[in-house]
Formats: structure tokens, C-alpha cells, sequence
């Protein structure tokens, strides 16, 4: 736990406390405290370990749409590894396409730009509510998987989490329970007010 008592942010930090597992940092405070400025500060030490980042803001108007800060956050993924060198992008995209399996259309139905990754994706059977966010939310998990490392650590900052949809934040919880994720890093900043 911390506190900035000047600028009344308050952050909590929980995880499986061992190297190279999942940590969650919760950063709460009113509006324009500083609380995005203070996750900015966190950037400064990825590149010497190696690290990526990718970042969602969510939005009162985005709350209505399922998955939004998720989606986000692969697009942001998908676009890094686009840019990385010619040999890289290719060991990501066949460990992508492994790791997803036939069921790629799952994830490229939220976020259409992963299908520059990993090409075109078949269709897979239909499921409804909660097998359909299960089946989403073990895919996701498998995504980041591959787009974590302990060379590559990954931090993922989600911005107004008061204002996440459902879906999102049934998501987010599983990843941070993800037993078999590591070397990653969520930051979640909200009003406590709203």
C-alpha cells in the first residue's frame, strides 16, 4: 500500500509474490491528481529489462461496449509486434497461431487488427453467454502468454476502471488469476469516487 497524501492517490499492489508472476497495482484518486502521470513514471524502467507496454482508457460511453479496454490493449499488442523486426514478428505470429489454435476468430471478432498477425481465421462454433466469455477469456490469456516473457515483461495499464464494462473486468480477473501467466504486470487506475 502507498498513499501520495499531498495529491490524495492511494495505490495497492497484490499478486502471487513470486519473480516473474502476475502483479496488480490498483491506483485510486480523484480526477487529475496525477494517477496516469504517476503509471507514466513506470515506463522510464521498461526498456532496461526489456519490457513492452500497451495502455486502455475506458470511457463512460465505451462501457456499453463489450470488451473495449481488452480490445485496446491487443491492438496496441498486435501493432508492436507488427513493428518489430521481420524474423521476431514471425516467431511471435507462430507461436500466436499455436497458441490459438483454430479458434483465432474469437479474439479477431473483438479485434479485427489481430488478423494482420495471424491471417484470416476460420470460423468457430457459436456459444452463448457465459461458455462465449469463457472461451474469450482463456484466448485472451493465451494471447498474452505469448506476448509475455521473462526477456519481455509486459505492463498493461487500464485508465478509468470505474468506467470498464462488464465483460472487461470479468476478463481482467481472469488473467490476473491465470496460473500459467507470468512476467506481467497490470496497473488499473480509477476514481473511488465514481
Amino acid at each position: 500500500y502507498g498513499r501520495d497524501t499531498e495529491n490524495g492517490v492511494l495505490w495497492e499492489s497484490w499478486g502471487k509474490s513470486q519473480k516473474g508472476a502476475v502483479e496488480v497495482v490498483l491506483i485510486t484518486g480523484p480526477g487529475g491528481v496525477g494517477k496516469s502521470a504517476l503509471v507514466q513514471e513506470l515506463l522510464w524502467a521498461l526498456p532496461a529489462v526489456g519490457g513492452k507496454f500497451a495502455a486502455s482508457k475506458f470511457d463512460q460511453l465505451g462501457a456499453r461496449t463489450p470488451y473495449e479496454g481488452i480490445r485496446r490493449v491487443m491492438v496496441s499488442l498486435v501493432r508492436q509486434t507488427l513493428a518489430l523486426p521481420r524474423s521476431e514478428h514471425r516467431a511471435v505470429q507462430r507461436r500466436l497461431t499455436t497458441a490459438l489454435g483454430g479458434a483465432g476468430r474469437v479474439l479477431s471478432d473483438v479485434a479485427p487488427e489481430l488478423e494482420l498477425l495471424i491471417g484470416p481465421q476460420p470460423d468457430v462454433p457459436s456459444l452463448d453467454g457465459q461458455q462465449a466469455h469463457n472461451r474469450f477469456s482463456l484466448l485472451v490469456c493465451e494471447f498474452l502468454r505469448v506476448m509475455t516473457s521473462p526477456e519481455h515483461p509486459l505492463l498493461l495499464f487500464f485508465d478509468d476502471l470505474q468506467w470498464a464494462d462488464a465483460s472487461s473486468l470479468r476478463t481482467l480477473q481472469q488473467v490476473i488469476s491465470d496460473p500459467l501467466l507470468s512476467h506481467l504486470l497490470v496497473v488499473a487506475a480509477y476514481r473511488d469516487s465514481e
